[in-house]
């Protein structure tokens, strides 16, 4: 009865016990004995529900003493989750957007996360090893519970829990509750204390007392060794099984809540990296790879933030190889996180420096990040700048030598921001940034950071050195020799029937289409090209060497004749090139059509 009593004083110290105490009982009992009706009143459902376990009346003792207590009501769920979903994609390169309807989809889903993570305790205390604790007891862990928010791996605490948390309930250990409780079952018979957290004795602090265990716990399981196991979890496979292996070993992975793990395997596969416990056995998770048709979207790993540890960047780069165009992955990640360390500096007045300045301005490559479209962090930063000052130190040439507009154009610009086309119709014709203008002659600066187009006479056309964009150009129906600009979107090129030679600026692209070339002798290209290759009238060629890999595909229909063809190894899409024979090597992996007559064999499509 001591124990009890000193109990009952721990609950009515740590815990609003009358939002919780059933109306039935009369305002004029003493607090203790209100205490203890509401206690036994949990007691005896609690006891129903072992004889009745799965019944209609165990889901209403759920609903009724835990779900509409402990989880999220959907009008509490803030607007602010939505926008911080917004911002990591924004981070990511992505545009996310929510419909009233994504919004009520998301707001289920949340429920239904803390509902399905409640319960966990619910079992342990109804039908576990918990139902052998006194109730005093098992109410004082509970009510712990709902103080604990978010686990911070870094710091190894819970952060705190209101009514607008969203995340799921913190999984259940055993083991680490367990411990909690004898700590403070021998501070309330001995006044034990630890001296690490002696204050979570005198406040009777669930929390701290858990971290403290949780921590020890930890300690125990921690093995940092680097042999491992791959575990694939195949695409539509059960969802149930990924969340059995990874919940309760605080990855911070969202794929430990059903709902999340049920959609993600609906649409990809998972890879995850496992390593010993304590016992020998594989089950600690170090990395996840989410992979969609063979090619990685997703990779996370256990320290803060979910980046992978540093001792296991080599496992995740051998593991790596196994799939398609694993380095657009990486280049995607790194484009990302320096981006936002652009982004971050810009907001707070830092100045950038040269080699951030020409990855703003995308001089060297695009930005490709993970959404489909361009990130609308960039130009969020360059309406900011002075873009005439950042042109100037990326090309090492005066202020005066940049031109923003038409005006500023004059035979010294050396460096262009913005769109270029020029045309020739009865007169010389500029558009400028979608401005139309009479000119007398043809300014083509060096370096076009933006587009340009070029329909006149070839004679007064000089080639920029690097178009950041796209270039399109019209040339005579017979060359020579034709050097075109590095170029980094899309490359067209009009009219032009016949060369011995044709060399792209080496510099990453994404299309490249001759929409009249018939014949030709050595064609050099890229050697990295993101997009597609179309050469839709070409009839015979001398060489062409493609990249070991193509983002998308190859057009070549009318080509029956090539003496030096170096194909990819692996194509995402399609492969045309139906009337030509050859016995080059044709591509490992073929990810779409594949029309090619082959000497030695046909081949259909190769996956």
């Amino acid at each position: 009865m001591e124990e009890e009593r000193k109990w009952i004083d721990v609950i009515l110290n740590t815990s609003d016990i009358y939002k919780y105490v059933q109306r039935r009982t009369s305002e004029n009992d003493k607090k203790r004995k209100r205490v203890l009706d509401y206690l036994n009143l949990l007691k005896k459902n609690e006891s129903i529900c072992l004889k009745n376990r799965g019944s209609r009346f165990e889901n209403l003792y759920r609903n009724i003493f835990f779900y509409r207590k402990y989880v999220i009501k959907e009008k509490d769920i803030p607007e602010s989750y939505f926008a911080g979903l917004i911002n990591a994609a924004k981070e990511e390169g992505r545009v996310l957007e929510f419909t009233d309807e994504d919004k009520k989809e998301i707001k289920t889903s949340i429920i239904y996360d803390q509902k399905r993570t409640i319960d966990e305790w619910i079992d342990y205390f109804t039908y576990g090893n918990g139902r052998f604790y006194e109730m005093y007891k098992q109410f004082w862990a509970f009510q712990g519970l709902q103080k604990l928010g978010d686990f911070d791996k870094k710091t190894l605490t819970f952060g705190k829990k209101n009514k607008n948390t969203v995340n799921p309930i913190p999984h259940l250990d055993e083991a680490a509750l367990e411990s909690t409780i004898s700590l403070m079952e021998r501070y309330i018979k001995d006044g034990i204390v630890v001296d690490d957290i002696k204050n979570g004795f005198t406040s009777y602090n669930f929390k701290s007392l858990y971290e403290y265990s949780l921590r020890e716990v930890m300690k125990r399981r921690n093995n940092k060794t680097k042999e491992g196991i791959w575990k694939k979890y195949e695409k539509n496979s059960d969802y149930k099984l990924l969340v059995k292996d990874i919940r309760g070993k605080y990855t911070g992975w969202c794929t430990e809540r059903d709902t999340w793990a049920k959609d993600y395997l609906s649409k990809s596969d998972f890879h995850i990296f496992y390593t010993k416990d304590s016992e020998g056995k594989y089950t600690n998770p170090r990395i996840t790879i989410r992979v969609i048709d063979n090619e990685v979207v997703e990779i996370r790993g256990i320290d803060p933030n979910q980046n992978v540890e540093f001792d296991m960047f080599d496992k995740l780069h051998e593991k790596m190889k196994e799939f398609d165009f694993s380095e657009d992955f990486f280049e995607k990640e790194v484009n990302m996180k320096y981006l936002t360390l652009i982004y971050k500096k810009s907001k707070k007045g830092i100045e950038l420096d040269r080699e951030e300045l020409k990855f703003l301005y995308q001089i060297d490559k695009v930005i490709n990040g993970f959404g489909n479209d361009i990130d609308p962090r960039i130009n969020d930063i360059i309406k900011t700048r002075d873009i005439k000052k950042d042109l100037s130190i990326i090309f090492d040439v005066s202020k005066d030598e940049v031109a923003l507009a038409k005006e500023e154009l004059n035979d010294n610009t050396k460096v262009f921001f913005g769109t270029l086309d020029y045309y020739m119709d009865t007169d010389l014709i500029l558009t400028c940034n979608d401005e139309e203008y009479k000119v007398d002659k043809v300014i083509i600066p060096k370096y076009i950071v933006g587009s340009m187009f070029l329909n006149v006479p070839y004679e007064n056309v000089e080639m920029p050195k690097l178009v950041t964009g796209s270039f399109g150009v019209f040339c005579p129906k017979l060359l020579n020799k034709l050097s075109l600009p590095k170029v980094g979107v899309h490359l067209s090129v009009y009219k032009l029937e016949d060369a011995l030679e044709i060399e792209v600026g080496d510099h990453p692209i994404y299309d490249i289409n001759f929409y009249d070339l018939v014949n030709c002798g050595k064609i050099k290209l890229p050697s990295t090209i993101k997009g597609t290759v179309k050469f839709e009238k070409l009839l015979s060629l001398d060489e062409i060497h493609f990249p070991k890999k193509m983002r998308r595909s190859i057009y070549m229909p009318q080509l029956y004749s090539c003496d030096d063809l170096l194909l990819p190894k692996v194509i995402k899409e399609n492969l045309v090139i139906p009337n030509l024979k050859t016995n080059a090597p044709l591509p490992d992996k073929v990810g779409g059509i594949m029309k090619v007559e082959n000497s030695l064999k046909e081949r259909s499509v190769i996956k």
